[in-house]
């Protein structure tokens, strides 16, 4: 009897599994698959920034030009701890020997250099006022603070709702413009978040810098009837 029952049951597994089935593959005929791209501009808060640049010196020989390399090293970081950034926060590369356009009677040699802070409003004011150290005699050549975001996940994942429904609004519309409507949500895939993209969509920062503006993008695919 037993056994009889548990045949009975796998019969009516297998039989709604083909009805599933079956109405599956109906309603994929008969539906339509929109696709639409959703964009979101939102602020996330910044752990810690990143500055990074290179040092240049130019001498006849190598000799002289390690020895002036080695007293801009000491100008920059002693430049930088006046600042109030820790010594440990600041990290130089081997030297490396540079083409230069008067290498014909000059050795450049250039030496990367990477500074590393939480302290976001002292950081950017090294990096704005590094100009000043031309008059040293210090060389540099600096990118933009980078800033590395906190707890990015926990604001991505409050934002997804409104990513979706920013997509299903776009989508209605077009459905609305074929006479359908939108039954269900197919496919979300979210685009990769670079380095690149944590460059600010709203031109404005908190005066601390505690916090960035993002931009989170997807493509969302809806079933429309």
């Amino acid at each position: 009897m037993n056994k009889l029952k548990i045949v009975i049951a796998l019969l009516l597994v297998i039989i709604l599994g083909l009805i599933a089935w079956i109405l599956k593959l109906n309603f994929n005929a008969n539906s339509t698959k929109i696709m639409v791209q959703s964009e979101l501009c939102v602020l996330s808060p910044v752990e810690f920034g990143i500055w990074q640049g290179e040092l240049f010196v130019s001498q006849a020989d190598l000799v002289s030009a390690q020895e002036l390399m080695e007293r801009n090293v000491q100008r920059l970081t002693r430049n930088f701890i006046a600042k109030g950034m820790p010594a440990e926060s600041i990290v130089f590369s081997t030297t490396q020997v540079e083409e230069s356009l008067d290498s014909l009677t000059n050795l450049q040699l250039k030496k990367a250099f990477t500074l590393t802070s939480s302290d976001l409003t002292r950081l950017n004011k090294v990096a704005q006022e590094s100009t000043e150290l031309l008059k040293f005699g210090v060389t540099i050549s600096s990118n933009d603070v980078q800033w590395v975001l906190g707890d990015y996940l926990f604001v991505l994942i409050n934002e997804l709702p409104d990513l979706v429904a920013n997509a299903r609004e776009q989508a209605e519309q077009i459905a609305r413009a074929d006479n359908k409507s939108i039954v269900g949500l197919y496919r979300f895939k979210l685009k990769p978040i670079s380095q690149k993209s944590f460059e600010p969509c709203i031109q404005t920062k908190t005066s601390d810098f505690t916090t960035i503006s993002i931009r989170l993008q997807a493509d969302v695919e809806f079933n429309a009837r």
